[in-house]
C-alpha cells in the first residue's frame, strides 16, 4: 500500500508570481511539505538533470517529468522548481542558467497538464550543492532542478 497519504502543509497554496531568489525564497523552501516532497521523490522522482550550461531537456529528464506531472495531477499539489547550477561559468551566468532550468521544467508540467498557478519557479545558482568535489561526476550532479512540494489538496484517499 506504500506510505501514508501527505497531510496538508501549513504553508496553504503555491500561486502567484515567480520567486525571486531571496531569504524568505529560502525559508519558504525549508517550509516545504516534507511527507510529500518524499512521497513524491519515492514515487516518481522530484529532480532532473541538465548537460553543462544548458536548460535544454534530455529524453529521460522528458520521461521523468511526465510520470512527476501524473503524479502532480493525482495529488492535486502545488510545488515550487528549484533550478540549479555547478560552477561552470561565472555567477551571474549561473544564476541565469539556474532560472532558465526551473523556468523550463515549469514550462513542460505545465504542457503536460499542470496548471500554471500550481508551479513556481526559483534559482538557486550554485547555492545549495549536493555534490562537492572538481570532478565532472560530481558537478553534473548540482546541474539539476529539483521540485518541493508546497500542498497538496485531498479528500483524504489516495490517488491510484
Amino acid at each position: 500500500m506504500g506510505p501514508p497519504a501527505p497531510a496538508n502543509s501549513e504553508t496553504g497554496p503555491v500561486s502567484g508570481p515567480d520567486l525571486a531568489f531571496s531569504d524568505a525564497s529560502l525559508e519558504m523552501l525549508q517550509k516545504s511539505d516534507a511527507t510529500a516532497s518524499q512521497r513524491l521523490r519515492f514515487d516518481v522522482g522530484d529532480r532532473v538533470f541538465f548537460s553543462a550550461g544548458s536548460a535544454e531537456l534530455g529524453s529521460r529528464a522528458r520521461l521523468v517529468l511526465s510520470r512527476q506531472a501524473r503524479w502532480l495531477s493525482a495529488w492535486n499539489a502545488s510545488v515550487i522548481i528549484a533550478g540549479h547550477a555547478d560552477e561552470g561559468s561565472s555567477v551571474e551566468t549561473d544564476e541565469r542558467v539556474a532560472l532558465q532550468r526551473a523556468e523550463t521544467v515549469r514550462d513542460r508540467l505545465n504542457e503536460e497538464g499542470i496548471a500554471p498557478d500550481r508551479l513556481r519557479v526559483l534559482g538557486l545558482g550554485r547555492r545549495d550543492p549536493i555534490a562537492n568535489c572538481p570532478e565532472q561526476e560530481c558537478a553534473v550532479q548540482n546541474r539539476r532542478a529539483v521540485i518541493h512540494v508546497m500542498s497538496i489538496k485531498t479528500d483524504g484517499s489516495q490517488p491510484q
